[in-house]
């Protein structure tokens, strides 16, 4: 699989709602990482939307820490499976 680009990224709403990762050599730059589409939607659901796709990496950490962690009971199988199934989806079934 393709690396995607390490986080921690974050939400610009300035013209276009992007996510992009902070750039360390500048400032104010930025590399971007998608662009929520405005188009048919309002600037309010794009921003909500980039939020979540800005979110994302650290989401799969802690599903991966989850996921390798002995501190669940059998109580939360079909929970760790769905989590497990979440992050295969990312990572193309290399888990």
């Amino acid at each position: 699989m393709t690396e995607a680009t390490p986080g921690p990224w974050e939400v610009h709403n300035e013209g276009s709602v992007r996510v992009c990762k902070p750039s360390p050599t500048h400032d104010k730059g930025c590399y971007q990482v998608a662009e929520a589409e405005i188009l048919g939607i309002n600037r309010d659901t794009a921003v909500a939307n980039a939020k979540i796709i800005a979110i994302a990496p650290e989401l799969i950490e802690a599903c991966i820490a989850l996921l390798n962690s002995t501190d669940y009971c059998s109580d939360t199988r079909p929970l760790m499976q769905a989590v497990r199934n979440a992050v295969a989806k990312v990572m193309k079934n290399e888990i």
